[in-house]
């Protein structure tokens, strides 16, 4: 079945190396809800027609954790994708999401790091509204003229997403001199994520 317009690719398969023996996206808020789940809450409740998250296992603990989240509405599609090879870094994880929202034959995707659960579905929307008002080959949310998460690409540049390699996500190509750019405004949480022990222990009171 295809899904017409925007989907939700969600980058979950990090090896969350700078928290130690805790991976962050299985840390709990004050009520429990897992950072991965209280990330996918957000993005359930958005425009988005289809969510595709990518993990490192199929059967582990961060793709359990991610189907223990409210049902998305009628007609959006929810899929988990393993993420090839994870230790070739991002580009595997954005690679195998971007293959799925192919295989759905999307519009556009939004490119969400599962570590960010303070964006809302507000910021989701406006980046799909805008998408959909300008045909932007990429939209940017922008706060005091810096680019945060998560960047929405339009389908015409799957490809140079596949073509990426190593531990690279797509900001690079940001500047490529034909891309076709539009931003929406935003506040700080775009560049909030919670990669630190420390970092954790902020999340554990949210």
């Amino acid at each position: 079945m295809a899904v017409p317009g925007v989907v939700a690719v969600v980058l979950a398969a990090g090896r969350s190396s700078r928290t130690g023996d805790r991976h962050k996206l299985l840390a709990t808020d004050a009520s429990g809800q897992t950072m991965i789940a209280r990330t996918l809450t957000q993005i359930t409740a958005s425009k988005v027609s289809g969510i595709c998250v990518v993990v490192p296992d199929i059967a582990g603990l961060v793709a359990q954790a991610s189907e223990r989240v409210p049902e998305p509405m009628v007609g959006v599609r929810f899929a988990i994708r393993q993420s090839a090879d994870v230790s070739q870094g991002l580009s595997m994880s954005l690679r195998a999401g971007i293959a799925c929202a192919r295989d759905w034959q999307a519009d556009g995707a939004v490119i969400c790091p599962g570590d960010m659960p303070l964006i809302r579905s507000a910021m989701i929307d406006a980046l799909v509204d805008c998408h959909a008002a300008t045909g932007a080959d990429v939209v940017v949310p922008e706060c005091d003229g810096r680019i945060g998460n998560p960047v929405l690409w339009d389908a015409r540049r799957f490809g140079v997403l596949m073509a990426l390699r190593g531990d690279e996500g797509a900001r690079k190509l940001l500047r490529l001199p034909d891309i076709r750019r539009a931003s929406v405004a935003a506040d700080a949480s775009i560049f909030v994520d919670f990669d630190t022990p420390e970092a954790l222990d902020r999340f554990s009171g949210l």
